[in-house]
C-alpha cells in the first residue's frame, strides 16, 4: 500500500473496521466477504491485476465472472 495512504488512514478519528462491518450489513456478512476476498487474493487465477483498471466496464464484469466461476469450480480452495 502507498505510504501516503497508510499515513492518511492512521489519522482517522473513527474505527475503520466498525465502518466496514456497518457497510457490509453486519459482522457475519463482513466476515464472509473478508474470507472470500482473502481467498481470491491467494491464487493467480482470481487475484486482482493492474490490467483490470484498463478494461471497459463490460470487460471488468466478464473478468469478475471468470474469477467467480473459478472459485465455484474449485470449492476446495
Amino acid at each position: 500500500m502507498a505510504n501516503e495512504l497508510v499515513k492518511e488512514r492512521s489519522r482517522c478519528d473513527f474505527d475503520i473496521n466498525e465502518l466496514s462491518v456497518l457497510l457490509a450489513g453486519g459482522h457475519e456478512i463482513y466476515e464472509e466477504h473478508k474470507k472470500l476476498f482473502d481467498d481470491m487474493g491467494k491464487y493467480s487465477e482470481t487475484a486482482n491485476h493492474f490490467g483490470f483498471y484498463a478494461m471497459t466496464p463490460d470487460e471488468q464484469q466478464q473478468d469478475l465472472w471468470r474469477r467467480l466461476k473459478f472459485m465455484h469450480q474449485h470449492p476446495e480452495l
